[in-house]
């Protein structure tokens, strides 16, 4: 944890993104994250990646356009390189269209859960969304016991429109799932 201090600042800077007004001495006594998401509601977006392109992709075009709000930094756990990369380059055109800045990270995992669950537990912090829309058994099975994130998930009533992308499908087919952990 760190502790921000303020001096008599009119003005307090933390990241180009965050401002606010301090009129005394204070201490701010919480992780960059949870300032981030206080006032900017800006938090970690996890993907799981596995063999298909549309699910993992979905769900975060969902996410953006339903809570109305562009996670600042995204966090890829893939299986294959080739499917990561064309996920990767969808989710840089969404933002470049949108004109927003993204923090893009790639983690290579296998198929063993304790690997899977050691990684998530390194780059986790309080408050982190994880959406496992494209996430194949072993991957969900690593999140067990993990306590203080968000999971998402897109359900989709019909099938059909399973390798469609999220602005072709019907929206009553579809909805973008939370649950808090």
């Amino acid at each position: 944890m760190k502790v921000y201090e303020i001096l008599h600042i009119k003005t307090f800077r933390l990241k180009p993104l965050l401002s606010f007004t301090a009129s005394k001495s204070h201490q701010l006594h919480l992780s960059k994250y949870k300032i981030l998401e206080e006032y900017c509601g800006i938090v970690k977006y996890i993907l799981f990646v596995s063999r298909e392109i549309w699910p993992p992709f979905n769900s975060l075009y969902a996410y953006i356009k339903i809570k109305k709000e562009f996670p600042r930094e995204v966090v890829l756990l893939y299986t294959d390189e080739n499917i990561v990369q064309k996920i990767e380059r969808k989710i840089k055109k969404l933002y470049q269209i949108h004109e927003k800045d993204i923090i893009l990270r790639k983690r290579k995992i296998n198929q063993e859960i304790s690997f899977i669950r050691k990684i998530l537990l390194d780059i986790l912090e309080d408050g982190d969304i994880i959406d496992i829309t494209g996430a194949r058994k072993a991957m969900i099975l690593a999140l067990v016991g993990v306590e203080n994130i968000r999971i998402v998930y897109l359900h989709l009533y019909d099938m059909r429109f399973s390798e469609y992308p999220f602005m072709m499908r019907p929206i009553s087919l579809q909805k973008l799932m939370e649950v808090s952990q």
